[in-house]
């Protein structure tokens, strides 16, 4: 099993989540969560209320800090429904394979962010990061 460095800990059994609800707010880059540290992250994001926008262009792009389009490239938000798991530009499957819609990757001092292109008028999307230290005092928030 591998462990964290700073303890015995199984990797990935520190989980944080964020939930974002819009509302029609102006369009923004939001961050989801900060990394601090070196840290392994695994996270995926579903939508737990259908998107909905009425602006020209509802797009939304997930990335990090500087490279905001860097997991997922602009996504008209209109194709965003309940249940479904966002991972692509073409959400369309409720249930897939760990390495299809699970993001796994190796990051250090950044942050997680989810860029707003267009008003969005409703919709939930819930980020869900499960990640481990990999230096001393890492951590995500």
């Amino acid at each position: 099993m591998r462990t964290s460095v700073n303890s015995n800990t199984p990797f990935g059994t520190n989980v944080t989540r964020k939930t974002i609800v819009f509302n029609g707010s102006a369009a923004a880059t939001r961050t989801l969560f900060t990394i601090s540290g070196f840290v392994c992250v695994d996270f995926f994001v579903r939508c737990t209320a259908s998107c909905g926008s009425v602006d020209l262009i509802p797009n939304i792009c997930l990335g990090i800090t500087g490279t905001t389009n860097y997991f997922i490239a602009d996504t008209d938000v209109n194709t965003l429904t309940t249940n479904e798991l966002w991972y692509d530009t073409s959400p369309t499957t409720t249930i897939d394979l760990t390495g299809t819609a699970l993001f796994d990757y190796v990051l250090s001092n950044t942050a997680i962010v989810l860029d707003e292109k267009g008003i969005i008028a409703s919709g939930t999307l819930e980020f869900i990061c499960f990640w481990t230290p990999l230096s001393f005092g890492a951590s995500v928030t």
